[in-house]
């Protein structure tokens, strides 16, 4: 992500470059203090149908970013074996009890910091006590906990680098694990793989949750929801400008989401829909309506606005995990 800052689009005044980048604005505010963006017309999106506001990234009429999708850490269980975990404390328990490990990769400069800001806002919902300097030492000891189950007699997988590779995940999934964390689009790809492979699983074999990372609460559903967000090269204007917003337009109607979601751009048959979520009121209908979405569409979409945070220091921060 930080490729980004060498972008030419994220250089002030940029007239070369890619017109657009998508971003999670978790980064969004860092990068506007030092560097500019454009500004899309708000008139020219159907903002009321956005799932939440985001007042930071409007100003009067303008808008520095529009949302695309949202995006969470879930733990994906067999339907069999249940998954109602209320806290960190139950998920940890339930693989105590299945004598198995959580497939999950806390490894790489954006996992660890993305958990963190995870369990921060589900164990301490509301608190603007987060900054980019300091770390939570209580915080840091529950991640220490999601590593320590993830602790085998031959190393940490979870840790080592040995679930780095996916396929690799997938497998120890489908053949060993009880519990796969990931993002919700992972779904897709896990059973993409599942089915080049000849594991008897779909959808609905799996039950689906946000990823509990709280220990004193009971309401893991207070979960950061990160927002990929297209912003504007601030030296596309005049026709590049017109060409970009009806791209970002079609790339964001609800007619596109629907195909996209269910993989109509595809002419085989049985291909699997993309589970992702989209940040739209208006597809809640669809989602709710199709059994194959209800995993997702159960959710509910908590979200709390994504605090502004500083990555640039990630790996000397967390040197307590």
């Amino acid at each position: 992500m930080w490729a980004l800052l060498s972008c030419p689009i994220l250089r002030n005044n940029s007239s070369s470059g890619y017109a657009i980048v998508e971003l999670d604005t978790i980064f969004l505010s860092q990068i506007t203090q030092s560097i500019s963006v454009g500004s899309w017309n708000k008139s020219d999106f159907n903002v009321s149908d956005w799932k939440y506001a985001f007042p930071e990234w409007t100003s009067n009429q303008l808008i520095e970013a529009v949302p695309h999708w949202y995006c969470s850490n879930f733990v994906y269980t067999r339907t069999d074996q249940g998954s109602n975990f209320p806290n960190f404390t139950s998920f940890a328990d339930f693989l105590s009890s299945k004598n198995s490990i959580p497939v999950v990769d806390i490894t790489g400069s954006y996992n660890v910091p993305g958990m963190y800001l995870q369990s921060f806002s589900q164990e301490f919902p509301g608190s603007s006590s987060l900054n980019s300097t300091t770390v939570n030492d209580h915080i840091i000891s529950i991640l220490n906990k999601l590593i320590s189950t993830c602790q085998t007699t031959s190393g940490n997988p979870c840790y080592n680098g040995t679930f780095s590779d996916e396929n690799t995940r997938y497998e120890y999934f489908l053949t060993q694990a009880q519990a796969y964390v990931g993002f919700s689009e992972t779904i897709t790809a896990l059973l993409n793989y599942a089915q080049t492979k000849g594991y008897p699983i779909d959808i609905n074999d799996l039950s689906v949750q946000i990823l509990p990372l709280n220990v004193q609460g009971t309401n893991p559903s207070l979960a950061t929801f990160y927002t990929d967000a297209f912003v504007l090269n601030p030296g596309c204007t005049g026709e590049c400008f017109s060409a970009a917003t009806q791209l970002i337009q079609y790339l964001t109607s609800t007619s596109t989401y629907s195909w996209m979601l269910n993989s109509q751009d595809s002419t085989q048959s049985g291909v699997l829909p993309r589970y992702l979520i989209p940040p739209v009121k208006s597809l809640d209908s669809l989602l709710a309506s199709n059994h194959i979405f209800n995993p997702l569409s159960n959710l509910g979409y908590p979200i709390q606005t994504p605090y502004p945070f500083d990555f640039s220091i990630n790996q000397n921060k967390y040197k307590k995990i």
